[in-house]
């Protein structure tokens, strides 16, 4: 499991210790956090091919985030694990799936307060097709006075191309 950790600026949440699940409302003292809707699937073409089903060099996707937080000396700590899952594609070169994803804090306004990406893979092993990996992060956020952390909205997704995000939305199901 790759350790991830980041010092993320916002402004602060006011709460007590909490914890959440995916998939489960947050306590109104942590922020929600889940995965971005384009970007929470990513296939990747080989290079300088078509966006053709046996060009695939590998499919990858945000599985689940699980986590919690606490309060700390004037603010809120996040833990997150990110469950990555890859399957291996026609085209693979490599024998792995190698991608960028981003967390994101998003405030009330739904702007953006900080953002920062990661670089990982998931090797192919051998005879097998598909592999996962658990990513460890861990977000802090400064407290102001009178804001909760429901204020807050962490998002996790994948870094796509423009052609990679036009080809999650022209294949929604896929």
């Amino acid at each position: 499991m790759a350790a991830r950790s980041a010092a993320f600026l916002a402004a602060g949440l006011l709460l007590a210790g909490c914890s959440w699940l995916s998939g489960t409302t947050p306590p109104a003292s942590c922020p929600i956090v889940s995965k971005v809707g384009d970007a929470a699937k990513l296939i990747r073409f080989a290079p300088g091919g078509s966006q053709d089903l046996s060009n695939i060099a590998f499919e990858a996707g945000i599985m689940d985030i699980t986590g919690g937080c606490s309060t700390i000396d004037n603010g809120l700590r996040v833990d997150m694990t990110a469950d990555f899952l890859a399957g291996k594609g026609p085209a693979d070169a490599e024998g792995k799936a190698r991608f960028e994803y981003f967390v994101a804090i998003v405030g009330q306004d739904q702007k953006v307060l900080a953002r920062e990406q990661f670089s990982t893979e998931i090797p192919f092993l051998a005879t097998k097709t598909r592999n996962g990996i658990k990513e460890a992060l861990q977000e802090t956020v400064p407290l102001g006075k009178g804001q909760q952390g429901a204020d807050f909205h962490i998002y996790v997704g994948f870094v796509l191309t423009p052609e990679e995000l036009a080809y999650n939305r022209a294949h929604p199901g896929s």
